[in-house]
């Protein structure tokens, strides 16, 4: 689907997720994004009267102009390989509510420190698993 890729608000810049407004998501649901065989998961929010209200006031900006509009920050458009800031994108988004999804949301996240702790406690649990086995033995 074709989306109108704009910067993410200042405050969404390392917070993990990006707003769309199609397809129809619940609030904070763990969306696959793909673009030519690269692919990332995050939050998405949807796009709300309010959301296009504040980017009109802000920027002087309609994105009720855009027939698809998608907001994203720097670090999932590189992640991407989007060489673009802004204009019309191809995209694949769909829902991948489940613990795999929510699990490379935490590991495709823009902060640092949330995929060093996910990366972290992945090697805990595969540690512990191991002493388990390793004391049945």
């Amino acid at each position: 689907m074709k989306y109108q890729l704009h910067h993410a608000l200042w405050q969404d810049m390392e917070s993990g997720s990006i707003w769309i407004q199609e397809p129809v998501v619940t609030s904070r649901t763990v969306v696959r994004v793909t673009h030519r065989g690269r692919a990332l998961y995050c939050e998405a929010k949807q796009i709300d009267a309010y959301l296009r209200a504040y980017f009109l006031k802000e920027f002087a900006e309609d994105l009720g102009g855009d027939t698809n509009p998608l907001l994203m920050n720097a670090w999932y458009r590189k992640r991407l390989g989007l060489e673009a800031d802004s204009g019309e994108v191809e995209l694949d988004i769909q829902a991948a509510e489940n613990p795999w999804g929510r699990f490379f949301a935490c590991l495709h996240h823009p902060q640092l420190a949330v995929r060093l702790a996910t990366w972290l406690a992945t090697w805990s649990v595969a540690l512990a698993v191991l002493g388990i086995i390793l004391a049945l033995r």
